[in-house]
């Protein structure tokens, strides 16, 4: 895994090249791969990181309710029980 590691929690890596690349990892697979142009320093890294991290989960918490329960108003509760 190349890169500067820019977010880490028990679940997922995202490392950045120093460019515009990210690389996504679970354990030692990489689960996705993305780009975001101008970010220029570790701070936009981090930033960008979390973004990837935020979306991926209410994409997984979306995908959640919807097999249970398709007129559930997400909650903050909801959101932070999807990340942890």
């Amino acid at each position: 895994m190349n890169g500067t590691l820019v977010y880490n929690d028990s679940d997922t890596q995202v490392y950045w090249n120093g460019s515009a690349t990210f690389n996504v990892f679970s354990g030692n697979e990489e689960i996705d791969c993305f780009t975001v142009y101008g970010v220029t320093n570790s701070s936009d890294a981090i930033w960008e990181a979390r973004n990837w991290i935020d979306d991926f989960y209410m994409g997984q918490l979306y995908s959640d309710l919807a097999e249970s329960d398709k007129h559930h108003v997400i909650t903050k509760e909801d959101f932070d029980n999807a990340r942890s």
